[in-house]
């Protein structure tokens, strides 16, 4: 089975799992151990613990995720993708994509959410550079 880390990264892509799977299945077999090695070490790090936040709090993040959302919806030079999880269970909550990165995908924004939704997506860039923005953003 694959590391639980690694199978959310992909889930939070959306991309169809055929996809991942032949990317991890066509990795020389040396390097897919040293990757498998690498995710379940992430998965075997001490969990930081939560911070309790106060009630009045909770409106600054959400007040500041708007701004954040508002600046990238206006950007006509980079590509925007917003995913949303339930921290809990890790069940993606929403999404929201830019004009940018809707026109690389060719697809119209409504499209590309209900594609993101079922999973039906085709990878943004190649699979080595795919893995490789996986990997970067596990690290962090």
């Amino acid at each position: 089975p694959w590391p639980t880390s690694l199978v959310r990264m992909f889930k939070t892509q959306r991309v169809a799992d055929v996809i991942y799977e032949r990317m991890l299945r066509n990795m020389s077999p040396k390097l897919l151990s040293t990757v498998l090695r690498i995710f379940r070490a992430i998965e075997s790090l001490p969990k930081p613990a939560a911070a309790s936040a106060a009630p009045a709090a909770s409106a600054a993040p959400a007040e500041r995720h708007r701004r954040e959302r508002d600046v990238w919806q206006s950007s006509t030079r980079c590509g925007m993708q917003l995913v949303w999880m339930d921290k809990s269970n890790s069940v993606l909550s929403a999404v929201d994509v830019n004009s940018f990165w809707t026109d690389l995908s060719g697809l119209h924004k409504e499209e590309y959410i209900n594609r993101y939704f079922s999973g039906e997506l085709s990878l943004p860039t190649s699979e080595v550079r795919q893995f490789m923005k996986i990997v970067l953003f596990a690290s962090h």
